[in-house]
């Protein structure tokens, strides 16, 4: 075994440390309860978005601006907006265009303002198209659908991720405790979908579902490219672990093509096909603008906090002072523990995306919104970690487990989470 192998042998087995050893996950039919509360628990926060009972405006959520023309673009295509609009308007705006042209055939989304930037995450406009059938007026109710769906879908696939680690799936509702999964779920962005697509990568993992598991990452690093990282640390955890158990094999190989080249391809060739079709718009932050060294953005949240000078309310009644200190010290936590407890695929996850919310810049994470909306992942794998986590050697109670895919064996050491 050469040095480095060595290195990474100790550093992964832990040894002394209590074991993140996973069982079997519910089946899905166990967690769909879990599924509709988490529907219901979206429906009441799309519900006062959209102004019920008193009034109803399904567009409101997407705060579309009129500063680029688009509030007299959409309204042509028969969009019913708020008659109140705001000048600049918000990042739900951009999604609700793009699910009128989601491919970019025409010059609709040449005005947006970072258009080769917004039209990277394609997926959840291209799935509102989807279910809007095509039709522009029917597009705000596609997306909000959508996002209740996936908002829904997500607490359950966190639920099957949890009781693989002798939890109730009913844990699996702190996908709904994320505040990013709340606001983008009622401004209309994203982030439900991509969480939920990211998370379902984990659990097809644990199912042993390599292929699967590459597609749903795909579909998540569609709908936000930086959520590729999940089928990398997935890649990452699997190398390391086959490394520590002297399992180095083709087999492993085909299992980390499975795993990152869907994601990569895909979300390569629609990088190459936006850079060809839509124009370039100057970006002042850019990508590696919104991060900094760690905990250095933090220090300057935390010392505007203190001094009461944060300047962002809360949403959804949350006061977002409080939210943001607790947030940081869910990252802090996810980060220490899963580094002592580094043995199994939750937990490179949890350290991996609590080092990603802990480098974020302070001019970003003092706009309360779009910092949850970032922090998102990070906390909600955080979350899903320390619940599961565990001070003792004793294994999790079994839960019963999926069926083998058609045409395997059972092969305990193919299970990622498998005790060394």
């Amino acid at each position: 075994m050469t040095r480095l192998a060595k290195l990474l042998t100790r550093f992964h087995t832990a040894a002394g440390q209590p074991r993140l050893d996973a069982g079997g996950q519910a089946p899905w039919l166990r967690v769909l309860p879990v599924a509709l509360v988490g529907v219901l628990i979206a429906g009441w926060f799309v519900a006062e978005r959209v102004g019920l009972p008193e009034t109803f405006e399904p567009a409101a959520p997407f705060v579309v601006g009129t500063e680029r023309g688009y509030d007299v673009e959409l309204r042509e295509r028969g969009i019913d907006l708020p008659d109140q609009l705001s000048v600049v308007g918000y990042d739900g705006q951009w999604y609700l265009i793009q699910a009128n042209d989601p491919l970019a055939l025409t010059d609709l989304l040449d005005r947006m303002d970072a258009p080769r930037y917004r039209a990277l995450r394609v997926l959840y406009p291209a799935l509102g198209w989807l279910f809007a059938a095509g039709q522009a007026p029917a597009t705000p109710y596609a997306l909000l659908a959508v996002g209740m769906l996936a908002f829904g879908f997500g607490c359950a696939v966190a639920g099957r991720i949890v009781s693989a680690y002798g939890r109730s799936p009913w844990w699996g509702l702190l996908f709904a405790a994320v505040p990013g999964a709340q606001i983008g779920l009622g401004w209309g962005t994203a982030e439900p979908l991509a969480l939920a697509l990211g998370i379902l990568g984990i659990s097809l993992v644990l199912d042993r579902r390599y292929l699967l598991a590459g597609l749903a990452f795909a579909g998540s690093a569609l709908t936000k490219e930086t959520y590729l990282a999940f089928a990398a640390v997935t890649a990452v955890f699997l190398v390391v672990d086959a490394i520590a158990r002297q399992a180095v094999t083709r087999r492993l190989l085909r299992q980390l093509a499975a795993i990152v080249l869907p994601g990569a391809v895909t979300l390569f060739g629609w990088w190459v096909y936006v850079e060809h079709t839509l124009p370039w718009v100057y970006n002042p932050h850019g990508a590696l603008g919104r991060f900094s060294l760690p905990f250095v953005g933090w220090f300057e949240v935390l010392t505007t906090i203190a001094r009461a000078e944060y300047p962002n309310r809360g949403l959804f009644g949350i006061p977002s002072e409080p939210a943001m200190v607790v947030s940081f010290a869910v990252l802090v936590a996810a980060a220490g523990l899963a580094l002592w407890l580094r043995q199994s695929l939750l937990a490179y996850h949890a350290f991996a995306w609590a080092m990603f919310g802990l480098i974020i810049a302070g001019f970003l994470l003092e706009r309360y919104g779009s910092a949850q909306r970032t922090l998102a992942p990070s906390l909600l794998v955080a979350l899903l970690f320390l619940v599961t986590v565990r001070f003792t050697n004793r294994s999790p109670a079994p839960v019963p487990a999926t069926a083998t895919p058609a045409g395997e064996r059972p092969d305990p050491n193919d299970l990622p989470e498998a005790g060394h």
